[in-house]
């Protein structure tokens, strides 16, 4: 859904995420799970995308992040839960406020 809805938003709305969450570049992308320490999650992702046609868009990535991120998707989780949508789509305040939450300690 950041992903979608992201890239969905008018293009002031877009700069408004990138100069308040500080994006390095201008997209927001899905990594994925530490393929060393998050197999588990990694494999189950896998299996809904190639074997049960979920999420066509992640069909030919990796998901291997390379560094173990489940204490930051549990971060990002709380205001995505907390914030609201907007016709079915996340509103810009409720995407900064979840990718703020990747950095948060």
């Amino acid at each position: 859904m950041l992903e979608r809805d992201y890239a969905a938003l008018p293009a002031e709305k877009k700069r408004r995420v990138i100069d308040e969450v500080e994006l390095l570049g201008e997209t927001v992308r899905f990594e994925g799970f530490d393929g060393n320490n998050e197999t588990a999650h990694m494999s189950t992702a896998r299996f809904i995308i190639k074997h049960l046609d979920k999420f066509e868009a992640f069909k030919d990535r990796d998901l291997n992040s390379h560094s173990p991120s489940l204490d930051m998707h549990r971060r990002m989780l709380v205001p995505f839960q907390k914030f609201g949508f907007d016709d079915g789509r996340l509103t810009a305040d409720t995407i900064i406020a979840v990718l703020k939450a990747q950095y948060r300690r």
